[in-house]
C-alpha cells in the first residue's frame, strides 16, 4: 500500500515531500546521532544538495567514529555527488570534509588517481578563495591518501607544505596541521629535528586552546624512539594510545599499537609486544578491508616467532604473502626501508637465527 500511494505522486511532488521531511528532521537530528542519516537519505532523495551534502558529511564522520568504514564511504561518496550543485564557496567547503572523509574511509587503488586529482583541485580552489582552513584540510587528505598507498615521498613533500599552510588557518586548524606534519614525518623517519619543532610547537598551541591532538604524544613518540630514548618514547606513545581511544581516532589507535609493538621488540621485551598486539588485532579487526588487519596479523607472527613458538615461522610467511599480495606499505617499509638502530631488531633475528623468513622480510 505505501508502494502504491508513493507512485502516485509526481515526480516532482515526492522531491518536495522527502525535502520537507529532511529539513524537518534535521531541525532535531544532532550531528553524532542516527537520525542524520535520515536527514541525508531524504534530502538526497529530494535534491536537496547543500543539505544533502552536509548532513552526508556528518553521517559519514559518525561512521569513521563507529568503525563502519563502507557506510562512511558510500555516504561520503553521496555527498561529493551534490557538491557540484553548489555555489562555490559552500562547495569548498563541504567537499573538503568529504573527501577526507572518503579518504579516512579507505580508498581502492583504482580511485585513488582520480580522487588525488579531485583533491588537488579543491586545494586550489580553496587557495584562489583564502579558505585557508579547507585548503589544510585537503592538503591533510592528500597526505593521508599518499601514506595510505606507500608514497612516502609524496608525504615528505606534502607534509612539509601543510606545516607552512597550516600557520595561516585558524589557531584550531593550526594545531591539528602542525600535529599532523610532526607525526607524519616522524613516523616516516625524516626530517627528524623538523618533526620534532613541529610537535612542540603544536603542543604550545594546544596547551594556550586547551585541546588534544592524539599526533602530538605519538608523533613526539616515534621522534623519542628514533632518538633512542625509550623509556620516554613508550610513555608518549601508550598517551597517544590512549588519548585517541577517548577522540574514537581509530587509525591512530591503529599506529600507536603499531609503534608500541614495533618499539618492544626493538627492545627484546617480547612478551609485552605480544600484548600491544592482541590490542592491535581486536582494533584492527573492525576497520573493514584495510592493510591495518593484515600488519597486526604479521606483526602478531613476528613476534611469536621471536618468542620461538611452534609453527610460527609458517604463519610468518603466510604473512609475508598476504602483505605482498596487497602490495604493502607501512610493515614493508618498515621492515625494509627503515635505518638501523641502536636496537636493530630485525638485524639482530636474521644475524642470530639466520632465518629465510626474516630475510624474505
Amino acid at each position: 500500500m505505501q508502494q502504491v500511494a508513493y507512485q502516485q505522486f509526481s515526480e516532482p511532488r515526492r522531491r518536495l515531500i522527502h525535502t520537507h521531511i529532511a529539513q524537518a528532521l534535521n531541525k532535531i537530528a544532532a550531528p553524532t546521532s542516527q537520525l542524520i542519516n535520515d536527514v541525508a537519505y531524504h534530502a538526497d532523495l529530494g535534491s536537496d544538495h547543500e543539505l544533502a551534502a552536509s548532513a552526508s558529511l556528518m553521517a559519514a564522520e559518525r561512521y569513521l567514529r563507529i568503525f563502519a568504514y563502507a557506510e562512511a564511504s558510500e555516504f561520503a561518496q553521496r555527498g561529493l555527488r551534490h557538491c557540484p550543485y553548489l555555489e562555490l564557496t559552500t562547495r569548498v567547503r563541504l567537499q573538503a570534509g568529504l573527501l577526507r572523509a572518503s579518504v579516512k574511509a579507505g580508498v581502492p587503488k583504482d580511485r585513488v588517481v582520480p580522487l588525488q586529482q579531485l583533491i588537488q583541485q579543491l586545494i586550489q580552489e580553496a587557495a584562489a578563495l583564502q579558505l585557508k582552513d579547507e585548503e589544510a584540510i585537503g592538503l591533510e587528505a592528500l597526505i593521508g591518501l599518499n601514506y595510505d598507498h606507500g608514497n612516502l615521498s609524496a608525504v615528505q613533500q606534502h607534509s612539509l607544505r601543510a606545516a607552512e599552510q597550516g600557520r595561516t588557518a585558524s589557531p584550531m586548524r593550526t594545531l591539528y596541521m602542525l600535529a599532523h606534519t610532526g607525526s607524519c614525518l616522524a613516523e616516516i623517519g625524516r626530517e627528524i629535528p623538523r618533526a620534532e619543532a613541529l610537535l612542540l610547537e603544536a603542543q604550545s598551541i594546544a596547551d594556550r586552546l586547551g585541546l588534544e591532538a592524539s599526533d602530538i604524544p605519538f608523533g613526539l613518540g616515534c621522534v623519542r624512539r628514533y632518538q633512542g630514548e625509550i623509556e620516554e618514547a613508550r610513555s608518549l606513545l601508550r598517551q597517544g594510545w590512549q588519548m585517541a581511544q577517548r577522540l574514537q581516532d581509530h587509525w591512530r589507535e591503529c599506529t600507536c599499537l603499531m609503534n608500541l609493538v614495533m618499539l618492544e621488540l626493538e627492545v627484546g621485551q617480547f612478551a609485552l609486544a605480544l600484548d600491544y598486539c592482541s590490542e592491535l588485532i581486536q582494533v584492527s579487526a573492525q576497520m573493514g578491508e584495510g592493510s591495518e588487519a593484515p600488519h597486526a596479523a604479521a606483526l602478531d607472527a613476528l613476534t611469536r616467532y621471536l618468542l620461538q613458538e611452534k609453527n610460527a615461522a609458517e604463519s610468518l610467511e603466510r604473512s609475508r604473502q598476504v602483505l605482498k599480495r596487497i602490495e604493502l606499505t607501512r610493515l614493508e617499509y618498515w621492515l625494509t626501508s627503515r635505518p638501523s638502530r641502536r636496537h636493530g631488531i630485525y638485524n639482530r633475528a636474521i644475524s642470530t637465527r639466520r632465518s629465510p623468513v626474516l630475510r624474505k622480510l
